[in-house]
């Protein structure tokens, strides 16, 4: 019988496995699969427990491996040293392919790790899983110390498992179902020698550079791989056991095993350089060519590099520019509305050369980040004004901005070694992705709704937010505070207005409150379209779409956004688009309301805009209670007596 076959027989008993204590379970193991058997060690307390439940079964008469990375901590090989001699037995060593090493670690720098996902995965497999693969060659069964309480993506593991991974041979975990505490109990209760990390505290223990000790509160994986997303945290070692999970993660069947919508394309990018690398790479900038940003690409930038534009990993090249421009689509085919470009004059152009690494400047002549240009080309402005904003007049902002960029853009990946500066009283309110999601998932949101403003909040906008809320766990409250035409309300005032509103008007624990550091391009229902992904990208699954949103004077109808998602399949853009139609006041009613809930005449309605409250500020007109907050409008009201006072 072939070892696959033989898996499976054991699988249809694994109901009853199931059942079996741990000790109870590798008896079973040793006397169905010995000598063919072996424990993966990588010197965690979980480890340390089975070896002695090992040796109790069988002496020191079985096989034990370890895989040494290279880049292992002292205290993981003082460890194995005490083991050794407590048990007086043999563990194999694997080590990774040198030759491997050398060239990736020529390739792409000794901390590539911090630089991207894939990379730090490309670092795991060579130095981790290309050795688990020989270490297990032959073998027809494997014990691991896997719980489900360690992580997001081991929460289906089983006692009992099939590796597919490595030929379908039987993979056991048999301590899955024990609890932190029942593994230290054991170990003090027996006086077992454990990874002295523990003490210091690192409750999951790895390579040195990818593991740190946790925070008051943190989850016990964040110590690992803390730059990335709870569901990136796998190195590839136990595959087979979140296969199940990884495919749901990807495909967005269900949210990542933690109640989590997936980001856009799969997975979360990090492109924000830490450590050495960060270090090295500032300091090789100053030899570089240099661009200098402005305000919008600078955040543009920003939102590249943790991930709120997921999957883009820098600015586009040649074919996702153009089939965003004309299709809503980048070149792999997964939906996008908005082309992200970075453009220099033709003259600036002629001075770079595709395959060079370029130093991207801020205002104020600091390097932020290094660029990977990667390809140049020439564009068509009326082209991308005509199909993204849908007219080719200058009075329009977003195209007015377009016209007056360089005739080049330049496509490639980014890497962010300093974060840009925002105004100042917004840094508490700046949360990348991963941090959202990570608040969403403490507090339990398995449904969250976003809502984008550039505006302050009134008393529609809080109908239309509370009548969401009523249906979520959560809401996010996520204005944009990035670049605006000139006539907008500024950022630090809206702020205070925000502030404000969800100290009296909301629900604290149901709200967040976060600044987007985005810039507004007005291009109607393509950038609601736009909106909604990104905030897919902070977690959210819900996302408020109301009246004009995204637009600017007559350019689009007030629904067309509406029309825009219509054609979408859900699988295309997986966030869940929630209508609104404008809301009022209704004198009969005493409330605000919408057509939907509102059975009186129009001459009953006060309508309630951003662009009528602009409208009263400007005139010196006190804002009515029916159009916001009071506490909101004194804010609104203090600031406009000093800007139209001033003038």
């Amino acid at each position: 019988m072939s070892i696959t076959a033989k898996s499976q027989d054991w699988l249809q008993q694994s109901e009853a496995l199931e059942k079996l204590s741990a000790t109870e379970l590798l008896e079973w193991a040793f006397k169905i699969f010995y000598p063919r058997i072996t424990l993966a060690c990588s010197f965690q307390a979980e480890e340390s427990v089975l070896i002695d439940m090992m040796h109790a079964v069988r002496g020191s008469d079985f096989r034990i491996f370890t895989l040494d990375t290279g880049r292992l901590n002292q205290e993981t090989y003082d460890c194995m040293d005490a083991i050794r001699q407590r048990y007086g037995i043999h563990i194999e060593v694997f080590f990774p392919d040198a030759s491997q090493v050398e060239s990736m670690v020529r390739n792409y720098g000794l901390n590539l790790f911090y630089k991207s996902v894939d990379l730090r995965k490309m670092c795991c497999g060579i130095r981790k899983v290309e050795p688990l693969n020989r270490a297990l060659k032959g073998l027809d069964a494997w014990i691991t110390g896997l719980r489900r309480e360690q992580a997001v993506t081991r929460g289906a593991v089983r006692k009992v498992e099939i590796d597919k991974d490595h030929g379908g041979i039987v993979k056991l975990n048999p301590l899955a179902d024990w609890s932190d505490r029942q593994v230290w109990d054991y170990i003090h209760e027996n006086h077992l020698p454990y990874n002295k990390l523990h003490d210091q505290g690192y409750p999951s223990i790895g390579c040195a550079p990818c593991t740190r000790a946790i925070k008051p509160a943190e989850d016990v994986r964040a110590g690992r791989w803390w730059w990335e997303t709870p569901e990136s945290k796998e190195c590839g070692l136990h595959a087979a056991s979140i296969a199940k999970e990884a495919v749901k993660t990807v495909t967005g069947e269900e949210k990542n095993g933690t109640g989590q919508i997936a980001p856009h394309g799969g997975r979360l990018i990090n492109r924000v350089l830490v450590g050495q690398e960060q270090e090295e790479t500032l300091a090789k900038s100053g030899e570089l060519k240099k661009i200098a940003l402005n305000a919008r690409t600078l955040s543009d930038l920003e939102l590249l590099a943790v991930g709120a534009f997921s999957p883009l990993e820098g600015f586009m090249g040649r074919k996702d520019y153009e089939r965003v421009v004309n299709e809503m689509r980048l070149s792999s085919g997964l939906l996008w509305t908005l082309p992200l470009t970075l453009a220099v004059s033709s003259d600036e152009a002629k001075e770079l050369r595709e395959g060079e690494e370029i130093a991207l400047l801020d205002s104020s002549g600091e390097v932020v980040a290094v660029f990977f240009l990667e390809e140049k080309y020439g564009y068509d402005k009326k082209e991308e004004a005509w199909k993204v904003y849908r007219t080719d007049e200058d009075k329009h902002p977003g195209v007015w901005y377009l016209y007056q960029r360089g005739n080049t853009l330049l496509g490639g990946k980014i890497s962010l070694v300093r974060r840009p500066s925002l105004l100042s009283g917004f840094e508490a309110y700046k949360l990348d992705p991963a941090e959202t999601r990570a608040i969403f998932k403490q507090r339990g949101w398995r449904t969250v709704v976003g809502f984008q403003t550039r505006n302050p909040i009134h008393r529609s906008h809080e109908y239309i937010q509370k009548s969401a809320l009523e249906l979520m766990d959560g809401l996010l409250i996520h204005p944009l505070v990035g670049k605006t035409k000139l006539d907008d309300i500024p950022s630090e005032v809206r702020l205070r207005c925000y502030e404000v509103l969800i100290e009296h008007y909301f629900p604290k624990e149901r709200t967040l409150l976060s600044v987007f550091p985005g810039a507004m391009r007005y291009a109607g229902p393509r950038e609601a379209v736009f909106h909604a992904i990104v905030r897919k990208n902070y977690g959210c699954t819900h996302f408020i779409v109301g009246r004009d949103a995204a637009g600017i004077g007559g350019y689009y109808g007030p629904y067309e956004a509406w029309d825009l998602f219509a054609l979408f399949k859900r699988d295309d853009l997986d966030i869940t688009p929630l209508f609104f139609a404008e809301a009022f006041y209704c004198r009969k009613c005493d409330a605000v309301a919408s057509a939907k809930t509102c059975p009186h005449e129009s001459r009953h309605h006060v309508a309630l805009s951003g662009t009528r409250v602009r409208e009263l500020l400007q005139v010196g007109d006190p804002l009515p209670p029916e159009f916001t907050r009071p506490e909101v409008g004194e804010i609104l009201g203090e600031w406009s007596r000093g800007q139209f006072n001033d003038q």
